[in-house]
């Protein structure tokens, strides 16, 4: 096992590296690293430098590179593609399809919703993905909205909501296991 090296020294190796004339064989072993881990850093560097002044370049100032902030930004895009493909770099793409994961919520919020410790095993994973595939390409577009606009309402209820008042009416439990003998009394 190697020797756990601070940030500090990485960056320090990086200047000596790209900045001294030194051949990198001669700074990794002058400093005691093997020549694969100098490599690993001044390529690092290289891409976090890059992505930096591009960053700068474009006045991206999100932390992360979403796309809702930079989808106004096509030159960015262009040239951090650009700069990843000249590079060979690997990229993690995280893609979402909303319409799916909007029925997994509502299969898991009031169609199937979980009651103890079998509900959230592979078989019923599989269920619940296998119905939400089902719900996805076949519910109509207007009840995923009244779902959105349902879940939001609940999110922040308006005062006098009917939420509330079905609370004082006591059609609405307030007690886990209380839906139960309310549905059912």
């Amino acid at each position: 096992m190697g020797l756990k090296r601070t940030d500090e020294f990485r960056q320090d190796a990086v200047r000596i590296a790209l900045t001294s004339g030194l051949t990198r064989k001669q700074v990794a072993d002058d400093l005691g690293v093997g020549m694969s881990t100098l490599n690993k850093w001044i390529t690092a560097h290289r891409d976090t430098d890059v992505v930096s002044r591009l960053r700068t370049k474009y006045r991206v100032q999100a932390p992360e590179l979403k796309f809702t902030s930079v989808r106004n930004k096509p030159e960015f895009l262009r040239d951090l593609l650009q700069f990843l493909s000249d590079t060979s770099s690997p990229i993690l793409i995280e893609a979402t399809d909303k319409k799916f994961s909007l029925c997994i919520h509502l299969i898991e919020c009031l169609i199937v919703p979980a009651v103890g410790p079998m509900d959230f095993g592979p078989k019923a994973r599989l269920m619940k993905n296998m119905f939400a595939d089902f719900l996805a390409d076949n519910l109509p577009e207007d009840v995923i909205e009244m779902f959105c606009k349902a879940c939001h309402a609940c999110a922040h209820p308006l005062p006098g909501s009917v939420l509330k008042i079905h609370e004082r009416e006591g059609a609405v439990p307030s007690q886990p296991g209380q839906l139960w003998s309310t549905a059912h009394d």
